[in-house]
């Protein structure tokens, strides 16, 4: 039996006066821990999302955050 649990924050509160650094920060980080791909492959650290539902969520959530 394999499972999983989601911790991820569903946002951040940043303040305006450091937006920029926060978001430099955060992207560089995450381009450094987490590789998309096969979870079955070595070095992966996130597979594919379980459904469309799902993948939309997660778009969505990039997408307004931008505004």
């Amino acid at each position: 039996f394999i499972s999983q649990t989601c911790i991820a924050p569903n946002r951040f509160l940043v303040h305006s006066s450091v937006e920029k650094q926060f978001a430099t920060a955060l992207k560089e980080a995450l381009e450094k821990q987490i590789v998309i791909g096969d979870p079955r492959q070595k070095g992966i650290t996130m597979g594919p999302l379980i459904n469309k539902k799902q993948h939309d969520r997660v778009s969505n959530s990039f997408i307004f955050s931008m505004f």
